[in-house]
């Protein structure tokens, strides 16, 4: 972490770089990069810190989308029908034509294909994910809604251990960059809700 103290090198534009216990780069390009735009002496040790922790999140939700998009792609790679099907379905919902015009406006492509391919993250919408997911949806629904389920009602049952995430990210394709990235990070997420077949029949 930057420090009030810290040697000054000449790494971007006389600010430091400086390597934190895991010997990971605290600095990032991007803080560089702005620290060079705005010129030495304009922009504080402090203020490289927060760039860099906003480059952290920045590069966590770039993998979060990388993988949700190769889970997707390796959807429709190895099951090209139930794929379409499943676009067919959701692409009447609003969410999912917001959820394009967004992606495009902020231009989330460039994002997800800028830089060497992240590593996938498997732990994004896995097993436990989903009980959280479904407490929020529920009390976000009952601030609009006086019928929602509160208390006990609105608690998502218990995760069936035997359930797993329907996809192994060990063995997924590379980023397809194109007309089929969104619908990849929608398949994505499609494929990695737990199976629900015991919950619809009962």
């Amino acid at each position: 972490m930057l420090r009030e103290g810290d040697d000054v090198g000449a790494v971007g534009e006389g600010f430091a770089v400086v390597s934190s216990e895991s010997n990971e780069v605290d600095c990032l390009d991007f803080a560089k990069r702005a620290a060079q735009r705005v010129g030495v002496g304009e922009v504080t040790l402090d203020d490289l810190a927060l760039l860099a922790k906003l480059s952290r999140g920045n590069d966590w939700l770039r993998a979060v989308l990388c993988t949700l998009a190769r889970r997707g792609t390796a959807l429709r790679q190895s099951d090209a029908v139930r794929a379409q099907a499943w676009i067919d379905t959701l692409a009447v919902y609003p969410w999912f034509k917001g959820g394009q015009f967004l992606f495009d406006l902020m231009e989330w492509e460039d994002f997800m294909v800028d830089g060497p391919p992240p590593e996938p993250v498997s732990t994004v919408l896995a097993l436990q994910t989903w009980p959280r997911l479904t407490d929020a949806m529920n009390r976000l629904r009952a601030l609009v809604d006086d019928a929602a389920p509160t208390g006990a009602d609105a608690q998502p049952p218990a995760p069936d251990d035997g359930l797993r995430v329907a996809v192994d990210d060990a063995d997924l394709p590379a980023l397809e960059p194109g007309l089929h990235l969104y619908r990849d990070v929608v398949l994505g997420i499609v494929v990695s809700v737990p199976p629900v077949s015991g919950a619809v029949a009962g």
